[in-house]
């Protein structure tokens, strides 16, 4: 069976979406099974440094700070997006390739047992 990637970006916190962007990041940065992603781990870094301190300075701060945190969680959701399609399209199912990817995978099904009468 081919694996594939879990991306449930909407129900992610800030912080949680914050914590997958830099997984992600560390993991693209040097893998060979991604050569050119459409962002670079470079760009993931700085990304993650300018979401960092957008949810800093929203978590005592201004409506004004919010509102720039959640647009820049929606430009790291965007992203996510567009690097997910990248990985998948890379990986075309192989679950070691998707897995150092940084990426969270589906889980799958597993074969239930036979009900007795």
């Amino acid at each position: 069976m081919k694996g594939n990637i879990k991306l449930e970006l909407k129900t992610l916190t800030p912080s949680r979406l914050h914590a997958l962007l830099s997984l992600v990041a560390m993991s693209l940065e040097g893998n060979a099974f991604f050569p050119a992603p459409p962002v670079t781990p470079t760009e993931l870094t700085l990304l993650a440094g300018a979401f960092s301190k957008a949810i800093a300075d929203a978590t005592e701060g201004t409506l004004t700070a919010r509102v720039r945190r959640d647009a820049i969680a929606a430009n790291v959701r965007d992203t996510l997006r567009l690097l997910a399609d990248y990985v998948r399209m890379m990986a075309q199912g192989d679950r070691e390739i998707l897995t150092s990817s940084g990426f969270s995978m589906v889980k799958e099904p597993s074969a239930s047992a036979a009900m007795e009468a």
